[in-house]
């Protein structure tokens, strides 16, 4: 392999390289912040919802029609009100995870998410019972941007390598054509003619290897 296809290699590589690290940032932030941003609006509507559970009195009604007015719903929501929650994987028919539970219980408002489907919980305490109240739903939307940017992503990823390739087939000729020059020069030069000399120019290298 000559210095040119070396060069170039090189030069392919070390784009791959940065554009995957940039590809992989971009990818991690917009994924984390497309999750968070649906999850505080699964957040308000599990302290709405917890709101309506506790009122007791005859605005009840009334607060769960402000919402539902106010409030759009979101894609296939639902709504969980577990009296037991030692019982809250079995009532509910989706099993999550332990942790996701232990959270609630430890007074923090929990997530998790399977697939394109998101659960946030929190504990509530109602007629001296440890009640927990889970909204789930999904995100279409967002899913399906995250999927076009991934899309986006490889289709950059592999016009990068692409383009990586060409400038540095360019940028290796463009370096090493002085040094051809040379090559070409010294064959040139043979016993009848000893008295040609290279064309020396400039101060860099290139010149004092001339």
């Amino acid at each position: 392999m000559n210095i040119a296809k070396k060069i170039t290699l090189l030069f392919a590589i070390l784009s791959a390289i940065i554009t995957s690290l940039l590809s992989g940032f971009v990818w991690y932030f917009a994924n984390d912040f497309a999750f968070e941003d649906f999850y505080k609006r699964l957040e308000a509507r599990v302290n709405i919802a917890s709101e309506i559970r506790l009122a007791d009195d005859t605005t009840d009604n009334a607060y769960a029609k402000v919402r539902n007015q106010y409030l759009e719903r979101l894609p296939d929501e639902k709504e969980f009100f577990i009296e037991n929650a030692e019982l809250a994987h079995i009532k509910i028919g989706v099993d999550l995870p332990n942790s996701f539970y232990n959270r609630i219980k430890e007074g923090k408002i929990a997530r998790y998410r399977k697939e394109n489907q998101f659960y946030v919980g929190k504990y509530l305490a109602k007629n001296q019972q440890n009640n927990i109240m889970i909204v789930s739903a999904n995100d279409p939307f967002g899913f399906r941007e995250l999927k076009d940017l991934q899309k986006i992503l490889f289709a950059g990823f592999f016009l990068s390598i692409i383009m990586s390739f060409i400038v540095g087939w360019k940028f290796s000729n463009y370096v090493l054509n002085p040094l051809r020059n040379i090559i070409k020069s010294v064959k040139n030069i043979k016993a009848e003619n000893l008295h040609l000399g290279l064309d020396v120019q400039g101060t860099d290298e290139m010149a004092q290897l001339s």
